[in-house]
């Protein structure tokens, strides 16, 4: 506090036998002047006490506004998460919905073709035994550079390699690949139990944060107005001090002006130029300046987050199968052969290779459905297993945020309780506050009073010494 010091300092002995009205006056002068200095000080001390009050009174609402803002804070980002894993759970179970009418198509279908395997038994038999004859045929008749021949084994060859083609197919893969399609069927009650707990959970921790967030607000509301209670002594404060410093000024006048007429009126006098007061005394008055109440700190709201899932996205594993280019390579080798083959040819041993080619195409006709059977099981369960694990990190992701909420509410009702204990502190602190300043009130009069007193004794002496 800076402050403006008058130093007014005489140094006296004894009177020298002046008991009239002039030493009256001035020893009244000097006796109130002490006094407006001291009320001065008392006043003074009553006004940064209740200043040193209210900064206490902000600290404690402070302290409240901290915690509240956090609350408020913790619980939008955990609202932010709740969200996002209701719109997680919504999208899921629209898959889930997808997910389970493809697999009871699937289911049906993967049936249906497992009681009629093992497909083309007695085709094959008969595909085999027609080779056999074409085989007899070229062999009796191979044909130059034995291109007929040639060509009977490629066609035998290529019908083998789609057989085996097929019987792994239809032992290994498609075994397989049932075997999947049945674990299917208990992942996806898997899926709907975990996403109806989630839904649960979710919907408990939804309104346990909008339940937070009201208590948060009503806290909030208190906090407002304590504050805005607070705020209005600021101004009081100020012109308690504006008062106190106008006074203050009128004494260290009065006090000057008395020791003017010490110092340089008294000396003039024949009559009264010896005079010596016996209260005289060093009198120190400290003019005191403002100091500001520290304000309130100030939050500001959290923006909401940005919604994030907690939980990865599952990824696709669509690959939806793409059928080659049909193998026709025993076309073009079949007109390549024919080509070579001699003019004598026998016309049956065309129409057996015929035939064998039309059997390689019904057996990879059959490849291919089986095939596409396969992987569409395969990629259903690819998926499902993916929405699998996803729903249980949902799941998960929800139990954590409704204990977070739980964790929430119990610290949103001790900061209640906290701001109810501050509320019963700030009724102390209000009344500690309103006494200061009317003591600071009552101080100012009477320095002002005193300030008036000093001066008509003043005019009083100054009227004997004329």
């Amino acid at each position: 506090m800076n402050k403006k010091i008058l130093t007014l300092s005489l140094q006296f002995f004894s009177v020298l036998a002046f008991a009239d009205g002039l030493s009256d006056s001035v020893e009244k002068s000097y006796s109130d002047a002490a006094k407006a200095a001291e009320a001065v000080s008392e006043a003074a001390a009553q006004i940064e006490l209740a200043s040193k009050t209210v900064n206490d009174g902000r600290k404690i609402l402070d302290e409240v506004l901290i915690k509240v803002n956090k609350l408020k804070y913790d619980n939008l980002n955990l609202t932010s998460k709740i969200e996002a894993n209701g719109e997680e759970i919504s999208k899921s179970l629209k898959d889930y919905q997808t997910f389970l009418g493809e697999y009871k198509n699937l289911e049906d279908s993967a049936s249906k073709l497992s009681s009629v395997l093992p497909l083309g038994k007695d085709r094959i038999e008969y595909a085999r035994a027609l080779i056999k004859s074409a085989k007899k045929l070229a062999e009796e008749n191979p044909g130059d550079n034995y291109q007929d021949l040639k060509y009977v084994n490629f066609l035998a060859e290529q019908y083998e390699n789609k057989v085996a083609n097929l019987n792994r197919l239809q032992k290994d893969d498609f075994s397989a690949a049932s075997i999947n399609l049945k674990m299917c069927g208990p992942h996806l009650e898997g899926i709907k139990t975990s996403l109806d707990m989630a839904e649960d959970f979710n919907s408990k921790a939804r309104n346990l944060c909008s339940s937070n967030a009201k208590n948060a607000e009503e806290i909030m509301r208190e906090y407002s107005r304590l504050s805005e209670s607070l705020s209005g002594y600021y101004s009081q404060y100020l012109d308690a001090h504006r008062k106190l410093s106008q006074e203050a000024d009128n004494i260290s006048d009065a006090i000057f002006k008395l020791s003017i007429f010490a110092l340089n009126e008294l000396p003039k006098s024949s009559e009264y130029k010896n005079a010596v007061f016996r209260n005289a005394e060093e009198l120190r008055l400290n003019i005191p300046q403002a100091r500001p109440i520290s304000a309130s700190m100030k939050y500001k709201n959290p923006q909401l987050l940005e919604k994030v899932a907690d939980a990865a996205k599952y990824a696709s594993a669509a690959s939806n199968f793409q059928r080659a280019a049909a193998d026709t390579a025993y076309e073009s080798v079949s007109k390549s052969a024919g080509n070579l083959i001699p003019k004598g040819l026998r016309k049956d041993i065309l129409e057996t290779a015929a035939k064998i080619a039309a059997l390689t195409k019904e057996i990879a006709n059959a490849e291919f459905l089986i095939r596409q059977r396969i992987e569409k099981i395969s990629e259903l369960a690819l998926n499902i297993k993916s929405l699998h694990t996803l729903s249980s990190a949902t799941l998960n992701s929800c139990i954590n945020d409704f204990a977070s909420a739980q964790t929430s509410a119990a610290a949103t009702e001790m900061a209640s309780g906290i701001a109810k204990i501050s509320e019963m502190q700030f009724e102390v602190i209000e009344t500690q506050i309103k006494k200061s300043f009317k003591t600071a009130e009552e101080k100012t009069k009477e320095a002002e009073s005193l300030a008036e007193s000093m001066q008509k004794n003043l005019e009083s002496a100054k009227s004997e010494l004329n």
